[in-house]
């Protein structure tokens, strides 16, 4: 009897553990259903009516911080909250890949974009702020220099890295909130792209350096080698005002192509897989929201795609931002009224 005692004890505990396990995972299931089901907490609560007057043509205010214009106003359908119905990510991409992290401590941000996606809309736009461009620098914005530059002032001032470069773009947007970044380096974005099996896409220029043609003209299947190649390419005549243009073409096309052949759904995996090689503060419950989404909500002519407004300085590498152009973007981004900055 003993024996059969004995292995009642064991069957029992056996099923009370998987038991356990079952309810335990019923429960993380539901938890993250919710989660991802509501993922943005108002981290920038402010209330902004959509629907602010226009912006005129005032001369900037030295003396003044350009910022938002918030409403009491919390009613009504031409109310915005930010965190909820707005959510701008910034993505960041650095020249950075395994050669050179063996060389240089600091590297630049080649490529930066902020998507802001519209989630009563259902649309996102796609804002490229060229590397050159020439804005005040987080922590005090007291110095101008190329955005690119952030992370080198960043590591003097001895301040968040990220942080610094979400506050310079924060400030060049007029003060609207980016709390959100996903920065990936060189080498995780060749992964990814050969993760997906490939981007078909028309490659409207010939990517060459010297004597070498890495990419040829026309509709190809790129892998990731190609693909980087061809977006940071730079040999044409507006050089990085070119560059940004075909890297949103690129991400839009892809997007495209992901959503016509259902591949999108895969993106949370393939993050999954290489996460330990990106930057961001998006949690993963985050992220399928977006992946969902744009899987479930998002056409892909609902993506749009535009470079900040400025002018290249005469023999210098600079994008100056025109300022009055600047207030009228914003204001057709976000309906919000700012004030200039000084015309450089």
């Amino acid at each position: 009897m003993k024996p059969i005692k004995k292995t009642k004890f064991i069957v029992l505990l056996i099923l009370s553990i998987i038991g356990a396990v079952i309810i335990g995972a019923g429960i993380w299931a539901v938890r993250f259903a919710r989660a991802v089901e509501n993922p943005w907490p108002s981290q920038s609560p402010g209330i902004i009516n959509s629907k602010t007057p226009a912006p005129d043509d005032a001369t900037p205010d030295p003396d003044s911080t350009p910022g938002i214009t918030p409403t009491p106003d919390a009613g009504g359908d031409d109310v915005v909250v930010w965190g909820k119905d707005i959510i701008n990510i910034l993505v960041i991409g650095y020249d950075k890949d395994e050669y050179r992290e063996g060389i240089y401590s600091v590297f630049r941000t080649d490529t930066l974009i902020l998507a802001t996606v519209y989630y009563k809309e259902n649309r996102v736009v796609l804002t490229s702020v060229p590397r050159d461009s020439y804005v005040p620098i987080a922590n005090d914005f007291t110095v101008k220099d190329k955005i690119n530059a952030v992370p080198y002032y960043a590591q003097r001032q001895n301040i968040d890295v990220y942080g610094a470069i979400c506050s310079t773009v924060s400030r060049l947007f007029g003060g609207v909130p980016v709390d959100y970044y996903f920065a990936i380096d060189m080498d995780v974005f060749v992964d990814v792209v050969d993760e997906l099996g490939g981007i078909e896409y028309d490659v409207d220029v010939e990517v060459r350096y010297g004597d070498t043609v890495l990419v040829e003209k026309g509709l190809q299947v790129l892998d990731g080698k190609k693909a980087l190649d061809y977006v940071r390419f730079r040999g044409t005549a507006a050089a990085d005002i070119d560059r940004v243009a075909r890297q949103r073409r690129f991400l839009m096309a892809a997007f495209s192509q992901l959503k016509s052949l259902d591949k999108i759904v895969k993106l949370p995996s393939i993050y999954s897989k290489v996460m330990d090689r990106i930057d961001t503060n998006l949690t993963y419950p985050q992220i399928v929201n977006l992946a969902s989404f744009a899987a479930g909500n998002l056409d892909a002519d609902a993506i749009k795609g535009k470079t900040f407004p400025g002018n290249f300085k005469q023999g210098v590498t600079y994008w100056v931002i025109n300022q009055r152009e600047r207030v009228h973007y914003i204001y057709e981004l976000f309906g919000i009224t700012v004030l200039p900055d000084e015309q450089d």
